[in-house]
Order: structure tokens, then sequence, then C-alpha cells
């Protein structure tokens, strides 16, 4: 971000404050993007003048002497969502296929078991009440780590005997 991040005294006149729009690495899986900008400007007594925000990574205004300008840049937060299989009885898909997803954007995790095999449930970070659900369509709000569980499908044997009727 330019100028950098802090206080940076400025002179009367047009600033322009310009963001690279690189992503910021927040931890292995979570990362933000700067997508706009709120100006805000108070008086040397702290009074409001004035707040205004745009998108983009340019910030363009007339400093006044005596005013404080506090600009604030906007960031939209991206997540990264593993589903994985608990055991090698089943494979989980996820659609779209990518690293990390924006907050509130959705996701559809599927998972298939191997042929004697059948789904059970998910585990981990799952919406609650919806742990049975497959396939799973769930909206991005945080990090998030789910398990497909499965278990073997026993045959159902039935046994025929004679039918008495009275």
């Amino acid at each position: 971000v330019s100028p950098a991040y802090g206080k940076t005294a400025v002179t009367p006149g047009v600033v322009v404050c310009t963001a690279s729009g690189d992503v910021v690495v927040v931890s292995d899986d979570e990362k933000a993007q700067i997508v706009g900008w709120t100006l805000k400007v108070v008086d040397a007594d702290g009074k409001f003048v004035s707040e205004t925000s745009g998108e983009g990574l340019e910030c363009k205004f007339v400093h006044v002497a005596g005013c404080v300008d506090t600009l604030t840049w906007k960031m939209s937060s991206f997540y990264r969502v593993t589903a994985a299989s608990s055991s090698e009885l089943g494979t989980v898909s996820i659609d779209p296929v990518k690293e990390f997803f924006a907050k509130g954007e959705s996701v559809k995790l599927t998972a298939t078991a191997v042929e004697g095999y059948h789904f059970t449930g998910w585990a981990g970070d799952v919406p609650e009440g919806r742990q049975k659900e497959n396939p799973l369509n769930m909206t991005v709000e945080k990090v998030s780590v789910l398990a497909a569980d499965f278990a073997e499908t026993k045959p159902l044997t039935f046994i025929a005997t004679e039918a008495k009727f009275y």
C-alpha cells in the first residue's frame, strides 16, 4: 500500500493512495485481498466532515489543511475448504475445484463410497443439522475441514417360510 501503513504527513492538495492488489496471507488457510476503500475526514476538533468510499485499488482525494483523513482499505476474505474421506472406503469431490473460496461463496461436496460400502455422514466443520446430506452444499464462512464417513453395506438376507392362513 502506498503511502505506507500508519500515519503519513501530507501537504494540502491532491493525494493519491494506491494498493497493489496482491493477496495478503493471513495464514496457510486464509487470505485476504483489497477490494476497495473508505475515506473519513474530520476537522482539527475531531468533528465529522465527510465520508466516501469506492471500489478498486486507488483512492484519490483532496487533503484540506487542518483536517485528518483516515483511509481504510476494504478487504475480501478467502478461506481454504478441505474435505476428504476418513478412510479408504470412499472419496470426496469439491465443486468448484480451487484452493481458496471467497467468504459467502457456495461449495458442493460429494462423498462417493467404494463398492460394498455407503456414505454415513460428515464430520468436522459441517453446518448444524446437515451431517447426513450428500451432496452437501454449503456457504463458506470460515476455514473448514470436513471428513466423509463410510460403512460396509451388509446384504439383507430373507428367509422364506411357508405362509399359513387361518
